[in-house]
């Protein structure tokens, strides 16, 4: 089975009371594979949810929009306001790596958004890779803010194989 691959890009610009982590650590692209689903938050406040799909035939990857809006941090809650209802939803933030839908339109609860690639601040990646089955899986590539490779990891079913 072909893997697709989604962008979700999370820009986090605002700041937020009671959140450990910098916001620096969420910037980057997500993905929700297992219903095709990809989700871009773009600064400075702005997200658009896709639903993606892959013709058989030629391999084409085509999007329908599925809902739009603007963005928000509270807590450990990435909060969603779609245009123009206003009706909110919401992600929990489980990790550096992983985001939780509690509440978003067209996914279920507790589905799992990963990150395969990350940004600095000034826009340059950080760091990217590839997930199997909710593990990572393959070569993770890490960048300094120049953009210069720092170091590689190589993944097989979650497990550091360097």
């Amino acid at each position: 089975m072909r893997t697709i691959t989604f962008l979700i890009l999370l820009m986090l610009t605002a700041s937020h009371s009671g959140f450990s982590q910098e916001v620096e650590d969420f910037f980057g692209s997500y993905i929700y594979a297992e219903q095709k689903i990809s989700l871009n938050l773009s600064p400075p406040d702005a997200y658009t949810l896709f639903q993606m799909e892959q013709d058989r035939r030629t391999g084409a990857v085509t999007s329908k929009e599925i809902s739009r809006g603007t963005f928000a941090m509270a807590d450990r809650q990435v909060v969603l306001e779609e245009f123009p209802t206003r009706q909110k939803m919401y992600l929990e933030v489980d990790s550096e790596m992983t985001l939780q839908t509690q509440d978003v339109k067209g996914v279920e609860a507790g589905a799992a958004f990963r990150a395969w690639s990350k940004q600095h601040e000034n826009g340059q990646t950080r760091m990217e890779g590839s997930w199997r089955k909710g593990k990572r899986h393959g070569t993770w590539v890490y960048y300094n803010e120049e953009g210069d490779v720092i170091r590689s990891e190589n993944y097989r079913r979650g497990k550091l194989k360097n």
